[in-house]
């Protein structure tokens, strides 16, 4: 055959391209009319191929459009599936939100129908409330009045009432001075108006008892005892004002003796108790702190008059425990105090001198110390009654010491003399090295001019004198016996080995009056 065609491709694509070779063209141009509107003739066996290839191609294009048709009809059916997937899950949310709403509104509407009632029942209640609490009122008013001429028909079988001018004039010029310089006490203060109970307590006018001679104003309870606010006057003129509790002194209050000392601050079943302060006429000081049954107990300060002042812990009264003394001139005591008295600590003098160590039950210096006079001047060991008494060490320079057994502040028995790289053993009696280096000579004092005796007693007496304490106890130094005068030189003022340590002046026996 002469032009053969190619047949459908079973792999072509289903739109009927490439369904006919190259060689197809020159045929379907012999197909196309001539200028007489006649087809030109072909073979046949091309009329046949026409045929079949028109065949075949309407054959391709329904095959065509019946697969589009098919897919078009799927992807319908999936958008419908999808379509109505969706409609229901909006129809869905749709339900469940209109669900919501719906509970939501439920809610506020009981939440408000809650509010309302709670409302009515609260305004109910009030109106209750305010209807018994006036009804109670009246009863009590009532009952108070029935209790109050009670009370007056029993407590003017003991006493009477008086006048405020008769009142007003019972208290004491000492007193009211006193008064006229402090705050004012009223029933406002928090620890008086907590034990006043308004429906159960009333006051009552000035009342003058007849067998204890004592005046009461202020508030009673139903049976007839002092209590809330009131003021008291006994026989002797001492005067309390503050609170009350069946008869006894409680909460808050202040109490000022006819000697003119006084007492501000809490009280517990008429016993002194809590914080508070007080004030001793007599012995012109001012405590502020605590307080246990009347005593100073715990932290607690004390201001003399001279401007003396101790701070620190108390016990039953006394100075007990860590406290710090300082007096007017600025000397001070800082340490452990027992029974009022210095136990163990530093004393400092206004002059820079201090002594650090334990003291005995008079305040005397006794036992292990230090005594510092200067950076490189000091001693260190045993004291006995206010001097160097037992083994210790004396410094008198950055490399000279004494170190050995001491009597009365003296050298005395064996020692060790380190002065100038030079080092001395001897024996000392009184002052005096009697065996060994120098043994003839008394070791004098460095660049320091001796005093004679008299003016060392006179300065020793001055500064004793001094450090009295205020309360005018006597100082308890003693002083170094005559025979150890005796036994001493005029000394040699040379330089070298023989040199006299400065004189050393005992601490005053500072005693403080135990206050009770």
């Amino acid at each position: 055959m002469g032009n053969t065609l190619c047949i459908c491709d079973k792999n072509s694509n289903i739109n009927g391209r490439n369904l006919i070779s190259k060689n197809s063209d020159v045929l379907l141009n012999e197909l196309q009319p001539d200028n007489n509107n006649n087809l030109a003739k072909i073979p046949a066996q091309n009329v046949v191929y026409k045929k079949n290839h028109e065949s075949d191609t309407n054959s391709n294009n329904n095959h065509n459009n019946e697969n589009e048709e098919n897919e078009n009809k799927n992807n319908e059916e999936e958008n419908n599936e999808e379509n109505n997937e969706n409609e229901e899950e909006s129809q869905k949310n749709s339900k469940n939100e209109d669900e919501e709403e719906e509970k939501e509104e439920k809610d506020e509407k009981e939440e408000k129908d809650d509010i309302e009632n709670d409302e009515i029942k609260e305004e109910s209640e009030q109106a209750e409330n305010m209807s018994n609490n006036n009804e109670e009122k009246s009863n009590k008013k009532n009952t108070n009045d029935e209790i109050i001429k009670k009370f007056d028909e029993f407590i003017l079988q003991n006493a009477k009432y008086m006048t405020e001018t008769d009142y007003n004039n019972s208290t004491k010029t000492e007193i009211f001075e006193i008064e006229q310089k402090l705050e004012p006490i009223n029933k406002d203060n928090e620890k008086i108006s907590n034990l006043i109970d308004k429906y159960n307590n009333f006051d009552r006018p000035p009342l003058l008892f007849n067998n204890t001679n004592f005046i009461y104003k202020g508030m009673w309870n139903v049976s007839a005892q002092k209590e809330g606010f009131g003021t008291l006057i006994d026989k002797d003129g001492n005067k309390y004002i503050g609170g009350w509790k069946e008869d006894k002194i409680c909460g808050y209050g202040r109490l000022i003796s006819k000697d003119g000392d006084y007492y501000e601050g809490e009280w517990k079943n008429g016993i002194i108790e809590g914080n508070g302060k007080f004030y001793s006429n007599s012995e012109k000081y001012t405590y502020t702190g605590n307080f246990k049954n009347f005593k100073f107990h715990g932290k607690g300060k004390i201001v003399y008059e001279n401007n003396m002042v101790y701070e620190g812990n108390f016990e039953n009264g006394y100075k007990m425990g860590e406290g710090k003394l300082t007096f007017e001139d600025g000397s001070y005591y800082e340490g452990t105090f027992k029974l009022n008295n210095y136990s163990e600590g530093k004393f400092k003098w206004k002059d820079g001198r201090h002594y650090s160590g334990k003291f005995d039950k008079n305040n005397n210096i006794d036992g292990e110390g230090k005594f510092t006079w200067d950076k490189n001047i000091y001693y260190k060991g045993e004291y006995k009654n206010n001097m160097r008494n037992g083994k210790g060490v004396y410094h008198f320079g950055e490399k000279n010491k004494l170190d050995g057994n001491w009597k009365n502040n003296l050298p005395h028995g064996e020692g060790v003399l380190f002065c100038e790289n030079k080092k001395t053993e001897g024996e000392f009696r009184y002052g005096k090295l009697i065996k060994g280096y120098n043994a003839d000579e008394e070791i004098s004092s460095p660049k320091k001019k001796r005093k004679s005796k008299k003016n060392t007693d006179d300065d020793n007496n001055q500064k004793h004198k001094h450090h009295k304490h205020s309360h005018g106890h006597k100082s308890s130094d003693k002083k170094v016996k005559k025979k150890d005068d005796k036994n001493k030189s005029k000394g040699n003022e040379s330089s070298g080995a023989n040199k006299k340590p400065v004189e050393i002046d005992c601490i005053p026996g500072i005693c403080v009056k135990k206050m009770k």
